[in-house]
């Protein structure tokens, strides 16, 4: 044996072993509960009547991102028909445009188109929302 591995096997033989830890534990909600707290978020919620964004800004930004997605699988393409390096991400993109080209095709198919008319904003929480409860996750 290795002379050097005998003072890390000496502490490794004197660790104690912990006892398992319990698992975590919580009340499952009832459905009534679940109501009840559906409800107390949907009273912190607002519609913002001056939103930020409008919706019809959407769609150029849309048909931009997915024009820059097509150049880059089509340059990418190039890359690999010239024998080039390209990285994990890039062979990603390679093998994967089919599916977000299918995805850009259902919401230009499936979107309704801009309208003059407002849309409705997305809700805000309430200066009654506490710290950390924020409702949406991309908030």
């Amino acid at each position: 044996m290795n002379p050097s591995l005998g003072p890390l096997l000496h502490r490794l033989r004197r660790r104690r072993v912990r006892a398992p830890e319990k698992p975590l534990r919580d009340e499952l909600l009832s459905i009534e509960r679940l109501e009840e707290r559906a409800k107390a978020l949907a009273a912190r919620l607002t519609v913002d009547p001056a939103p930020r964004h409008d919706a019809r800004d959407l769609f150029p930004r849309f048909a931009d991102n997915a024009r820059v997605l097509r150049e880059a699988y089509l340059s990418l393409a190039e890359d690999v028909h010239r024998g080039e390096f390209v990285t994990a991400a890039a062979e990603w993109l390679l093998d994967n445009y089919h599916l977000v080209a299918s995805e850009i095709r259902d919401v230009r198919q499936n979107l309704p188109a801009p309208t003059t008319a407002s849309s409705p904003s997305s809700p805000r929480a309430s200066s009654k929302a506490t710290p950390g409860s924020t409702p949406w996750p991309w908030s």
